[in-house]
């Protein structure tokens, strides 16, 4: 899984920040689209690159419930 990053807002005076849009994909399919967060231009890659890390780590878990599975 990678993300690609598809649009950033102006940089906030009052915080430092900007609001980065991204998808997640994998090979050619997307995972999740237009995901928002808010980083220092000199953090986002290592933030984003944590987010879709764990993100896989969930997504790939094999203790999830199945649809209509009796609990």
């Amino acid at each position: 899984m990678k993300a690609i990053i598809t649009a950033k807002s102006e940089l906030k005076l009052s915080s430092l920040t900007r609001e980065y849009t991204y998808d997640i994909v994998e090979g050619d399919t997307t995972i999740l689209s237009s995901q928002v967060m808010e980083a220092r231009p000199s953090e986002v890659f290592t933030q984003i690159q944590k987010l879709v890390a764990e993100y896989r780590a969930v997504y790939e878990d094999a203790n999830d419930v199945e649809v209509g599975e009796v609990i």
